[in-house]
């Protein structure tokens, strides 16, 4: 069973010293690349030179400090070794933009303050709103795990994935812009359609599905 290499400055057979935040550890002979430890609780996301050759039982920590995890092969084989600035970008962009969403009507129910829309115009439902609040920031900390895996590669890749993301990521788009154009026009006296800027702010919500769906359609092999 292999060990991985404690030694944080000891010469490397593969030409990199252990204990880099992406450091070289040497496992049965074999050697495998790690990336830094993706964010919850995955098992770290790996860089395989030949996964074929991976022994079973070593992996390294960020850290440098060799540790022993039981992982099927055949399931490490098939992290993602993906990443993407671009749609880390973006996704962070629709992030902070919903972030600006839930703090304004926050405001608006703690202290309001005039530069901002009204408490009841941010309200687009009939939830209560600490129960609004409470989805809210759920969907940021998915939002913010979504970015954070795809920026870092943490997250693993598949076709199907990118198919469901995109199908219901244009479903959702294309049902809240159907929302919003009757609420600005035919249906500006319904209160629900009237509300205009949740209806906008659920545009941005679909529009990091679709993002995201983006990511795995394209990064993913076909037929995954």
């Amino acid at each position: 069973m292999g060990t991985a290499s404690s030694a944080v400055d000891s010469p490397h057979p593969c030409g990199s010293p252990c204990g880099q935040p992406t450091a070289v550890q040497h496992c049965s002979r074999q050697c495998c690349q790690f990336c830094p430890r993706p964010p919850f609780f995955f098992l770290p996301s790996v860089l395989i030179q030949n996964p074929q050759s991976l022994d079973r039982n070593c992996l390294a920590c960020q850290s440098g400090v060799g540790q022993q995890f039981d992982v099927n092969p055949g399931i490490v084989g098939r992290m993602s070794t993906h990443r993407s600035s671009t749609h880390a970008v973006l996704l962070w962009s629709l992030f902070a933009l919903f972030l600006f969403r839930v703090l304004a009507q926050l405001i608006q129910y703690v202290t309001p303050v005039g530069s901002l829309p009204p408490f009841g115009r941010w309200q687009g439902s009939g939830l209560s709103y600490p129960v609004l609040l409470g989805s809210q920031l759920v969907i940021l900390a998915v939002m913010g795990w979504g970015a954070v895996g795809i920026g870092r590669g943490g997250v693993r890749v598949r076709r199907a994935t990118g198919a469901w993301l995109l199908a219901l990521g244009s479903l959702y788009f294309l049902s809240m812009g159907v929302r919003l154009i009757l609420g600005l026009t035919l249906l500006a006296n319904s209160a629900w359609f009237a509300k205009t800027l949740p209806a906008f702010f659920h545009m941005v919500l679909a529009t990091f599905i679709l993002v995201a769906g983006h990511f795995h359609w394209t990064r993913s092999e076909q037929g995954d």
